[in-house]
């Protein structure tokens, strides 16, 4: 349900624990019931010898050639365009039903550390400043022009995948970072300007897009 044009997004980290948005043993408990995955590459994401973290082999799923990145993480042979379609199919249906587990609203507040630069559609940000700000601190020191923090304004259909949900659901362990995969054209700081504008709220520090 979309949210009133006057009410501030929410912050999901500024409430209390248990507040919207957050990873409690609730929200875990919901997400792990829902159904097992029905695709083969969804399913291997459960397997422990993959040669990537989810939140990479995810976001690849968004790349220029997905097909190769599956195939070399799951050291397989080969993987079909029809497979990765299938991927995405399900992806877009599961990722509503966790943040619908979140109890996240329509519009909301997220945190990247290290700025916002060129790469994949998908981009990994988090619920929580604390975890963003821990990245940033990493990645400065291998990025010229890295920022500390950045906030974003995002909907709920701009979120492409809830990475610890599907943490969770297929590892058993959220690993606490709060993380979800948003489609990069929402982050653009002349969309955020839009969104802020439409709001009437000052706008969040919004980062210079750079190669």
């Amino acid at each position: 349900e979309a949210i009133d044009d006057v009410t501030p997004p929410v912050r999901a980290a500024d409430e209390a624990v248990g507040g919207a948005g957050r990873f409690t043993g609730d929200v875990e408990t919901r997400i792990n019931q829902l159904p097992p995955p029905r695709t083969r590459l969804m399913k291997l994401l459960s397997r422990e010898d993959r040669q990537s973290p989810i939140s990479e082999i995810v976001s690849d799923a968004f790349g220029s050639d997905p097909e190769f990145s599956f195939a070399e993480v799951f050291d397989l042979n080969s993987v079909r365009t029809a497979e990765v379609t299938d991927f995405l199919d399900e992806l877009a249906e599961v990722t509503p039903q966790m943040l619908d587990a979140r109890g996240l609203p329509n519009e909301f507040v997220v945190f990247r550390g290290g700025g916002l630069f060129e790469g994949n559609n998908a981009v990994p940000v988090s619920l929580d400043p604390g975890v963003a700000r821990k990245f940033s601190e990493g990645f400065s020191s291998l990025q010229v022009g890295a920022r500390p923090l950045d906030e974003f304004i995002v909907r709920r259909d701009d979120v492409l995948a809830d990475i610890t949900g599907l943490r969770s659901k297929h590892t058993l362990t959220s690993g606490g970072e709060e993380e979800l995969l948003i489609r990069r054209s929402a982050l653009l700081p002349e969309e955020q300007a839009r969104r802020t504008a439409a709001r009437g709220v000052p706008a969040p520090a919004t980062p210079d897009v750079t190669g």
